[in-house]
């Protein structure tokens, strides 16, 4: 009987090995793009297909920054969540391949990371480091906006969504004429306003502000409100950090005085994905 045991065993070691292979491009290209010639304008990247898209079973990048690459694969969101050479800053890449049918957008990042490490001989980690970023908390004269009010029941059902058609949100606006969502809206928009931005928010938590703050901020921003429920607010900025006399007030003032919240600066622990090694011309296709 020991052998038969042993053949089942080896079997199922087999078979186990097979299926923990990391999942891999069809086939890929990856080239360094062609120079931008120095009369034109610099020049903008175009990333096409992917899991999630029109067109899952394949990618077109043109002309993208290694930085680029780097946030597609590890999930980054700015900045501040990556360390690795300038020349990952400046340095770009067509990338042409064919992904197998019914990948999942975390399957792909582990494809588009493999690639990486094949044709650029790529070495990262992650850590924890401290940097400059800020806490959002309640200001001393508490909140100048409310929880929403619980929706009512609705009393007929809803009408059919066409997935081929966007949703249509409805707005409204406020006694001092500027737009804001209407009642029964569940979302946050964001608009463009003379020389600042507004966001216009009804039934979202807190979190969503922190998230969307973050990009204007250029660094991390953590919730210390405690604030749990759901809210309806709008704010208002610029977009310089000095903000004209006769413009949107800069972010920090509109945080204090239009929602009664302070952002304070403060050490903040973050993820980064370090780059230990990387070539900068890809290995021949």
């Amino acid at each position: 009987m020991p052998k038969p045991i042993a053949a089942a065993f080896f079997i199922v070691i087999a078979a186990f090995s097979l299926g923990a292979q990391s999942p891999a491009f069809e086939v890929a290209t990856v080239r360094p793009a062609a120079p931008n010639p120095a009369s034109q304008l610099p020049r903008m990247f175009q990333a096409r297909g992917g899991p999630g898209t029109a067109d899952p079973g394949q990618i077109n990048y043109t002309g993208i920054p290694m930085r680029e690459l780097l946030r597609l694969a590890y999930g980054l969101k700015l900045p501040y969540q990556f360390s690795g050479p300038g020349w990952m800053e400046t340095e770009r890449y067509d990338i042409a391949a064919k992904i197998p049918a019914g990948v999942t957008k975390e399957q792909f990042n582990v494809m588009l990371q493999n690639l990486l490490t094949e044709r650029f001989a790529m070495l990262v980690h992650r850590e924890t480091r401290e940097i400059n970023g800020y806490e959002l908390s309640i200001g001393k004269g508490g909140l100048k906006f409310k929880e929403s009010a619980t929706p009512a029941p609705a009393t007929a059902p809803a009408p059919p969504v066409d997935p081929n058609q966007t949703p249509r949100i409805k707005t409204e606006k406020d006694r001092d004429g500027k737009v804001q969502l209407a009642p029964g809206a569940a979302a946050l928009v964001q608009f463009g306003i003379p020389g600042g931005i507004r966001y216009t928010a009804r039934q979202q938590p807190i979190s969503i502000l922190t998230t969307v703050l973050e990009n204007p901020l250029g660094k991390p921003l953590v919730d210390k409100t405690g604030l749990t429920g759901k809210y309806d607010f709008n704010l208002e900025f610029s977009r310089d950090v000095d903000a004209a006399a006769d413009g949107p007030p800069d972010l920090f003032t509109a945080i204090q005085d239009q929602l009664g919240l302070k952002l304070e600066q403060k050490k903040i622990p973050v993820d980064v994905l370090i780059v230990d090694r990387a070539e900068k011309t890809p290995k021949e296709n």
